[in-house]
């Protein structure tokens, strides 16, 4: 998913953190949706920013000269304000994990007349709206460019540029829908008219009141701990039938378990690899966790009759053991496997009160 905000959609919030931004910048981080920032988007917000200091400037020396004419020469309001080192784009990149860059000068010039002649929107009679223009088309060119056929979520207030609201229905412009087939372009271009629209719709406030990163950093020594017991415990626990399918579609010997009655794990090295996929708030106190995790060194033995115990191990690959007591024989190797389970987590005690273990993928030996 790629989501693309206007200037205008940045005009005064700085800083981005506002209700809106807050929840826009978590959902973006948690489920790896990339925030699209043209580059003539990012030049025009700092010239705004900018703008607004030396538009304020000019009011503190009205306001200091107005006081000193009062007779008031202590008041301590200066003009001069010092060590503005504001950089927008510093903001978006500390704040968005994942941003793209989208610049405009691959944009041929002929586009830009041609709309203009025309004139096709963003341009308007009396050649307005060339920033418009050249913001529209560059996004579209690098869409093209990297071949990208998901949805890209436009967000922009300038809906009279853009837009066709129709029966309560926002679409865009025949104007604009005839670039994107001009351009053969497979992307869907989803439009909003304001931040708080596209909150609204796509955010669940459940899942994004919080940075699933964060609460990771945070948490995720409990999490391990509680996840590698519970897979042991299940895989323990789990029919033959199944284990079987799984070690053959990870491409083991169709008969490594010929003859097998049980069959124990152990994990040697712990969790590897572990992830927050969701979660939300159930609670004050508690988050349902959708969780994902590998153990890197999971040994397993294999207990199967004597008489049975007829396959050969001699291509299995890797380390294998093959110990027969009397009637018993034990096959012991190690695997690697990937899980996913589903937690309930207590912020309160720090804790984990509930691990349902969901699938198991047995990585390859090859």
């Amino acid at each position: 998913m790629w989501i693309f905000l206007d200037t205008n959609i940045y005009y005064n919030q700085w800083n981005l953190d506002g209700a809106n931004f807050n929840a826009f910048r978590n959902f973006c981080n948690n489920t790896g949706a990339k925030l699209l920032l043209p580059e003539i988007v990012r030049r025009e917000v700092q010239n705004k920013y900018e703008s607004e200091v030396s538009a304020a400037q000019t009011e503190l020396n009205k306001a200091a000269q107005k006081l000193t004419k009062l007779g008031v020469t202590d008041h301590g309001v200066s003009g001069t304000v010092a060590n503005i080192n504001y950089d927008f784009y510093a903001v978006v990149r500390e704040q968005f994990r994942r941003v793209l860059d989208v610049p405009y000068g691959a944009v041929p010039h002929s586009d830009l007349v041609t709309k203009a002649l025309a004139p096709k929107l963003p341009f308007r009679d009396g050649e307005k709206g060339y920033r418009d223009a050249l913001m529209w088309l560059s996004v579209l060119d690098f869409a093209r460019s990297l071949n990208y056929q998901g949805d890209i979520h436009f967000i922009n207030n300038n809906s009279k540029d853009f837009y066709l609201n129709k029966s309560g229905s926002l679409e865009l412009h025949p104007d604009l829908k005839q670039d994107i087939i001009d351009r053969e372009i497979i992307a869907t271009v989803i439009p909003y008219v304001a931040l708080n629209d596209f909150v609204e719709a796509r955010v669940p406030k459940d899942q994004h009141g919080i940075v699933w990163n964060e609460f990771y950093d945070e948490y995720n020594g409990e999490l391990d701990r509680a996840v590698s017991m519970a897979a042991i415990e299940w895989l323990d626990d789990a029919p033959l039938v199944e284990l079987r399918a799984s070690f053959t579609a990870a491409g083991y010997p169709s008969a490594i378990m010929e003859g097998a009655f049980a069959a124990n794990f152990e994990d040697w090295d712990g969790v590897e690899d572990s992830s927050i996929l969701s979660m939300r708030k159930i609670d004050d106190e508690r988050y349902f966790i959708d969780y994902g995790f590998d153990l890197r060194q999971l040994e397993v033995k294999l207990i199967s009759p004597t008489s049975g115990h007829s396959y050969s191990f001699g291509n299995f690959g890797g380390y294998i053991d093959t110990e027969v007591d009397n009637e018993i024989t034990t096959t012991t190797f190690f695997m690697r496997a990937d899980f996913t389970a589903s937690v309930i987590f207590n912020v309160e005690s720090g804790q984990v009160e509930k691990v349902d273990m969901n699938g198991i993928t047995i990585r390859s030996r090859h």
